[in-house]
């Protein structure tokens, strides 16, 4: 018992003499002080102190141990907009707190720390020389320590406010640096990187990291620059998240690191990628495994920290681009929903070679596309064109190159060939099929693929009228086209080819076009002959083939080029005499197959246009009288020795030109042009000599009018109306002249066109009989008038006969007058004086008697 009461005794000892010390110095310093008897014996502290008393933060401080608490001195709050209502309404006592490190700021050495704080943004602590600082707040009141806690007091000369949320501090490093809107985009496109970034660093990769990695394209896939992926198809957007979720994983790092490190570090960012991170001397900046010091360093955000990069090179080693991924990035979104629409998605996402022509993104909006059409964009090789068209001779400033497209499956219409298309470079640039222009003459490159953006949506060709551009002029052959029926031909599983005359192939050629016209078997045996059921193109070198033409006929097809020049393509067809030389890559193409627009008229073997025919569709069919008259001559219309000069057919009365005219074989001989001659006629640009040895000249008006005459005198000419070549020569012509080339106009009289002596007697005859049966009309007539006019006025006539028709009126008699319908001032016509009653029309002899008097003095004019 006595023990017991000894040892409580030993531990009553010590408290009794603590409370005896407290009460001997009651009236002196306490000697045990925490950090809120601090505050409340530094003045400074005041208002802070009221305000975690205010808070109720006293007992929650007092029973903490090993922490630093920042206090802002009154001058802290003197500005206005700290000393409002809300900043006392969202205080947080923790943001002044950091837990588990007692700071001696006089103790740090020079240099820049990162401190964490747990659940709550990391402090910034920077020593330099005698100075330390705080989140940039300067350190007033440094190392003040109580000591009954293991804790420090430092007097802040400002208030540690809230940092800001990651987006906002992103945009202010942007503001201030001009180098991470890339970013920001980027972040944008995520709805809850808050997730992703808490308790974290951030290695965010300035624009000019991103440039060095990332094309335009790819940026503009990545940050979703057009907006469109985030409501794109549900595998598109799925590729988009994933590969933009692994770009930021590979900038994020677990906790919060910063400031100087002694030592190098060793991390994983999300992605698992190991990390060396080291600071530099002071801890102002850190550097990334290889890569240069951060140029932005240690911007806390509310929930970590960062530091900006300009040569992160890591970044895209988990990003695979594919063609599909890029049609995005150029804003063609719509594009390729449509490809996953139409199943054709693997065009954009194999590895094979691969071409795509994509509409510029105003033009793939809603368009409604068919797979043949869709398929039309892709060729299945990497066409580069720049390389290609720099291979071409520059003979001239249009160069043209033609390609496969993808669309091959058209079995109907193509026989399973693939529909072609046409580049044409021009100092305008490049264009599809003539149309469609390119924008960009150096491909996008991604793998094996090329994309060219397009200035609208490329169409695949159309029918054969509306594929013929306008200035290949072929208006003639289509109507011919037109009235054969053949404008849409008939499917036959294997595709056509239509050599089609155009440009200034019938120029030369109206009358065989008249011709034409007037005998539909002809024409249908030319154009028939002109279409073949095979696909032949320009660039087919070296091709023979067989074909069979619509006709009916089988044809051997040769297709050569033409090696002295090298920008032309020789046709050969085995019925036609001639070849066919097209321009090389002029093909145009159309939904049945391919037109080659021909600068030439070519005739099949089994077509024969003759002199005979010709003449005979000008309508003066009287030459064929005059020539029949000479043997020598005759012979000249069946053969294909010479061209005709032919009249027309109203000209010739009009000129006295008769099968009884004298020198009318000279006549005709002035109107015949050797074969050898022809030429220059149909060019109008040379003397043309004539089978009578004299010379025409020819002249050409502003209208492209042609215009004959006699050599060195242009006082009297003729005008060529039209002109039309046999189909066996192309040097035996016809031409309709308005009117015939006189004899007169030649300087020697003796070329003048007399009539023979005995047919002005036989006129002079005729004419005297004339007169005198007229003049014995007129007595008789005369004769009869005064004896009727003697008998009505003596009242002798016996009776007077009584008309057919009987009238009431005068009127009524006088309307069958041959004259009563004429006023006054009007000329009666032969008809006009016709009795109306007569059962048969007149017949008009005054043409007949105009003829008999000329007959009697026509000589040539």
């Amino acid at each position: 018992m006595n023990i017991q009461l000894f040892t409580c005794i030993l531990w009553l000892l010590p408290i009794l003499g603590l409370t005896q010390a407290l009460s001997q110095n009651s009236n002196n310093d306490f000697p045990f002080s925490t950090v809120i008897d601090i505050l409340s014996e530094n003045v400074e502290f005041s208002t802070f102190l009221r305000i975690i008393q205010k808070k109720g933060h006293i007992q929650y401080l007092n029973e903490l141990q090993n922490f630093t608490l920042f206090a802002p001195v009154n001058s802290a709050f003197v500005k206005e907009d700290q000393m409002t209502h809300d900043f006392e309404k969202g205080f947080n006592i923790e943001r002044f707190l950091m837990h588990d490190n007692v700071l001696k700021v006089n103790e740090l050495t020079n240099g820049t720390y990162l401190e964490r704080r747990g659940t709550t943004a990391p402090l910034l602590l920077t020593r330099y020389k005698h100075r330390c600082w705080v989140n940039d707040i300067t350190v007033v009141e440094p190392d003040l320590q109580p000591n009954f806690q293991n804790a420090s007091v430092q007097g802040i000369a400002n208030i540690l406010l809230p940092p800001l949320p990651i987006k906002d501090l992103l945009v202010q490093l942007d503001e201030e640096t001009q180098d991470l809107k890339i970013f920001n985009d980027f972040m944008t496109s995520f709805s809850d990187y808050d997730a992703y970034t808490n308790k974290s660093t951030l290695l965010v990769p300035l624009d000019v990291n991103f440039q060095k990695l990332f094309n335009a394209i790819e940026i503009n896939y990545l940050t979703d620059k057009y907006l469109k992926l985030r409501k794109s198809n549900a595998i598109s957007q799925g590729k988009w998240t994933a590969d933009r979720t692994s770009l930021l994983q590979e900038v994020i790092i677990d906790d919060i690191y910063g400031g100087f490190s002694p030592n190098e570090l060793t991390l994983r960012n999300k992605n698992n990628r190991t990390l060396l991170i080291k600071s530099n001397f002071d801890g102002t900046s850190i550097g990334v495994n290889h890569s240069d010091y951060s140029r932005i360093s240690n911007k806390i955000f509310e929930l970590g920290v960062v530091h900006g990069f300009s040569d992160l090179d890591f970044l895209r080693e988990h990003i695979k681009f594919d063609a599909e991924k890029y049609l995005h990035g150029l804003n063609c979104s719509e594009f390729v929903k449509e490809l996953y629409f139409r199943d054709l998605e693997k065009f954009i996402q194999n590895e094979k070679k691969t071409t795509i022509f994509v509409p510029q993104a105003s033009f793939n909006e809603d368009r409604g596309y068919t797979k043949p059409s869709l398929l039309y964009h892709f060729a299945e090789d990497k066409i580069d064109l720049e390389e290609d068209f720099s291979l071409l001779p520059k003979i001239e400033d249009v160069s043209t190159q033609i390609y496969d497209s993808a669309f091959c499956s058209s079995a109907k219409r193509l026989g399973g060939h693939c529909q072609k298309l046409k580049i044409s470079r021009s100092n305008e640039g490049y264009y599809i099929n003539g149309r469609f222009k390119i924008l960009n003459t150096k491909p996008y490159e991604i793998g094996d693929t090329y994309i060219y953006s397009i200035e609208d949506d490329l169409q695949l060709p159309g029918e054969l009228v509306l594929s013929l551009p306008p200035q290949d002029h072929c208006s003639t052959s289509l109507m011919f086209l037109r009235d054969l029926g053949l404008l849409d031909l008939p499917p036959n599983h294997k595709g056509y080819t239509i050599l089609l005359p155009c440009m200034n192939s019938w120029d030369n050629n109206d009358l065989t076009v008249d011709y034409l016209k007037s005998n539909k078997t002809a024409l249908n045996l030319l154009m028939r002959n002109l279409i073949f059921e095979e696909l032949i193109y320009s660039n087919d070198y070296n091709v023979s083939t067989e074909a069979q033409n619509l006709y009916g006929d089988s044809v051997y097809i040769d297709v050569e080029e033409v090696i002295e020049c090298s920008n032309l393509t020789k046709i050969s067809v085995s019925n036609i005499k001639e070849s066919i030389f097209i321009e090389e890559n002029s093909d145009i193409f159309f939904n049945q197959g391919v037109i080659h627009p021909i600068n030439q008229l070519d005739f099949p073997d089994d077509l024969e246009i003759s002199l005979r025919e010709l003449i005979e569709t000008t309508g003066t069919k009287e030459i064929f009288e005059f020539f029949n008259l000479f043997h020598d001559l005759s012979s000249i219309i069946r053969n294909e020795e010479y061209s005709l000069l032919v009249p027309t057919s109203s000209s010739i009365p009009l000129s006295g030109i008769s099968v009884n005219s004298t020198n009318l074989k000279t006549f005709l001989e002035l109107h015949l042009i050797p074969a050898n001659e022809t030429q220059n006629l149909l060019d109008c640009n040379d003397v043309i000599n004539t089978k009578l040895g004299k010379q025409l000249n020819c002249r050409k008006d502003h209208l492209n009018n042609h215009f004959i005459s006699v050599y060195e005198d242009w006082s009297k000419e003729v005008r060529i109306l039209k002109k039309g070549c046999t189909s066996g020569s192309k040097s035996s012509c016809v031409f309709l002249i308005d009117k015939p080339i006189s004899l007169s106009w030649l300087d020697n009289e003796k070329y003048h066109l007399h009539l023979p002596g005995i047919a002005v007697g036989v006129g002079m005859i005729i004419g005297v009989t004339l007169a005198i049966s007229l003049l014995f009309c007129v007595v008789i007539t005369r004769g009869g008038k005064a004896k009727r006019i003697d008998e009505i006025e003596t009242g002798t006539a016996n009776h007077v006969t009584t008309p057919l028709i009987q009238s009431s009126s005068r009127t009524n008699i006088s309307s069958y007058s041959a004259t009563a319908h004429l006023s006054p001032l009007s000329q009666p016509t032969f008809e006009g004086s016709y009795s109306g009653n007569a059962i048969q029309r007149p017949r008009d002899i005054r043409r007949v008697a105009s003829e008999q008097r000329g007959s009697r003095s026509v000589s040539t004019s």
